[in-house]
């Protein structure tokens, strides 16, 4: 299991957050509601260090995730968007908390069968 150490919004708290976790967000939030293909890497650096520098001049999601992602102008840049990711509002949020019970239902249940399947299976001994 790799971990990731992630900056949450209040810089006293670091976060551990393992690829299993970090998948699980691009998945379910960050591909979804989005202008642009391709956005994994950007919602990985999101994801970990709460900012990224973005070509353009919009956020890429709208609505669901793109919610808790503030964008303005990069200093400095042309033509660039520096993308703000609140995690602490988004892990608080509704759609996180709804889509998190769906998802641990779903395994708890795929969980539940493949028992059943290996307890079937172990039954031939």
């Amino acid at each position: 299991m790799t971990k990731h150490n992630a900056v949450n919004n209040n810089p006293l708290k670091s976060v551990t957050m393992t690829e299993n976790q970090i998948q699980f967000l691009i998945e379910h939030f960050f591909s979804k509601d989005t202008t642009i293909t391709n956005t994994s890497e950007i919602a990985r650096k999101l994801i970990l260090d709460s900012t990224c520098v973005v070509a353009g001049l919009e956020n890429p999601w709208k609505g669901g995730i793109g919610n808790f992602i503030t964008d303005k102008p990069t200093p400095g840049a042309y033509n660039c968007t520096t993308l703000t990711f609140n995690k602490a509002d988004f892990f608080k949020s509704f759609i996180f908390k709804e889509e998190l019970a769906k998802v641990t239902a779903r395994h708890q249940n795929e969980l539940y069968l493949l028992n059943i399947k290996t307890q079937e299976i172990l039954s031939l001994l």
